[in-house]
């Protein structure tokens, strides 16, 4: 942030507040700004995104930006190539095919290993978040809907007690790919994507661990499928930007 806006900044709050900022906070900002935009289309694939206007547009130094370039780029929605800069990534059908197929194997073994451990409490919170997910989707509050979707999937991976397969999890971004998701079946509707958490929850209430596992296969292999049949190839120049 430059130093006159955090003069200013600084000038209206009490000295009882004043906490001081950390450089991880402007990456965090930029990261989540540049994220928001490239899913929800603002930056279609091919953009360039210039490293000294963002610096300039945020009030940051470039370094929280670079920061943010180096973390979307892992997450796969930039590349950046020397003496270029920073392109928006293209997304590809292999992209979603090995997305959709990899987290399925990743949740039939977090409901494997969860299962067992599941409580009545833990069901309640599972139902519970899914009534918030129809909630936030009926008044199209499509951000809200990803986190809670998110969510829920998480408190599963927490459940099965294996730190690898959550950390796993965590690195293939369910949260990019859960908007991704909502993004390209908006023609369903967001409460369509909320509602097909229950059949998971209700597998997960039964008795026969392998009926569970098959239950959230099918929640995940599903919707892939109908994602791939939605997708539209970007064009080839496009695509020769980060795709494969």
């Amino acid at each position: 942030m430059r130093s006159g806006t955090m003069s200013n900044l600084l000038a209206d709050q009490s000295s009882d507040s004043l906490r001081p900022v950390r450089r991880e906070s402007y990456r965090q900002l930029v990261r989540d700004q540049l994220q928001e935009a490239i899913l929800s289309g603002q930056l279609r694939a091919g953009e360039h995104i210039n490293e000294t206007a963002m610096a300039a547009r945020f009030g940051v130094s470039a370094t929280p930006v670079r920061e943010a370039f180096r973390e979307l780029e892992e997450a796969g929605l930039i590349v950046v190539a020397p003496h270029r800069g920073a392109v928006v990534r293209a997304l590809t059908r292999r992209d979603l095919d090995e997305m959709y197929s990899l987290r399925a194997h990743l949740e039939r073994l977090a409901v494997r290993r969860a299962h067992p451990r599941l409580t009545d409490a833990d069901f309640a919170w599972l139902g519970s978040a899914i009534e918030r997910m129809v909630a936030v989707a009926q008044s199209g509050d499509v951000r809200a809907l990803v986190e809670i979707d998110v969510d829920f999937h998480r408190y599963i991976f927490t459940k099965a007690d294996h730190a690898l397969l959550l950390k796993t999890w965590s690195g293939i971004n369910p949260s990019n790919w859960t908007h991704i998701t909502v993004q390209t079946l908006a023609q369903r509707g967001p409460v369509y994507i909320a509602e097909r958490h229950w059949p998971v929850l209700d597998a997960l209430k039964g008795g026969d661990v392998d009926a569970a596992e098959e239950a959230m296969a099918e929640h995940i292999h599903a919707i892939g499928e109908e994602v791939l049949r939605q997708f539209q190839d970007v064009p080839a120049d496009v695509a020769d930007v980060g795709g494969r």
